[in-house]
């Protein structure tokens, strides 16, 4: 049996039409809800289309703490932990590329 190949390319136009027809369907004032922040880590949905907001990790350095979605305040969990990776730019002046998938893997998993 062969194996399926696919593309990015043929990813990409499946899911650029769904979006192109979504974007159609949106009103000036939905479309600029979705390019501001909505709350401290998102951006807003559209909820009439099925668009979720836009839930953001912040910063280079690994994963933020829950935080509420309003404020800077930690959310004070004692089940949940965050943790805090090198700069980026200390690891790209390693050219180690297995670390790097390391640090990657890592902060994905997070």
């Amino acid at each position: 049996m062969k194996p399926t190949i696919i593309t990015v390319k043929s990813l990409t136009s499946k899911y650029d039409a769904q979006i192109d027809k979504l974007i159609t369907q949106m009103t000036l004032e939905e479309k600029i809800g979705m390019l501001h922040g909505n709350s401290m880590f998102s951006t807003g949905g559209v909820k009439r289309l099925g668009i979720p907001e836009l839930k953001m990790a912040d910063g280079p350095l690994g994963v933020r703490e829950e935080i509420s979605r309003d404020s800077w305040a930690p959310a004070g969990l004692t089940n949940d932990f965050a943790t805090y990776y090198p700069a980026a730019g200390a690891l790209a002046a390693t050219f180690n590329q297995e670390m790097a998938y390391t640090f990657g893997n890592s902060v994905g998993q997070e």
